[in-house]
């Protein structure tokens, strides 16, 4: 894509992210991370942000996904769900229930996957 004139955008930056975080990719995903800060996709876009934090909680580095997490200025309850989620994948009960507590306390309601990690 970088060859043409078509920039990569922050759909396909999910798409890429999610493709690494299958494969556990780290390295590659990583530069992927670097390039959405170069080009401001984090902070604009809260599925980029999403899908990096998924990826690095994939690649069980669920302290580099907190990190993005904090750093997200919009979050969606799709990004609380996977962050909770995340926690949950790693066996970190605690983690999951302070995210949620934290989401109870940003007066937003948890949706029925939220739930059922947390339960």
């Amino acid at each position: 894509m970088r060859t043409g004139s078509v920039l990569p955008d922050a759909v396909t930056l999910v798409s890429v992210l999610s493709a690494c975080a299958s494969l556990s990719a780290l390295q590659v995903g990583s530069s992927f991370h670097a390039y959405t800060v170069k080009r401001g996709l984090l902070s604009s876009h809260v599925y980029a942000g999403t899908a990096l934090l998924t990826f690095y909680a994939n690649c069980g580095n669920v302290e580099s996904a907190r990190i993005i997490f904090d750093d997200m200025g919009k979050k969606s309850t799709v990004t609380w769900s996977a962050m909770i989620c995340d926690y949950e994948i790693q066996g970190d009960g605690r983690g999951s229930l302070s995210i949620f507590g934290d989401m109870l306390k940003a007066e937003l309601k948890p949706n029925e996957e939220i739930f059922t990690s947390i339960l």
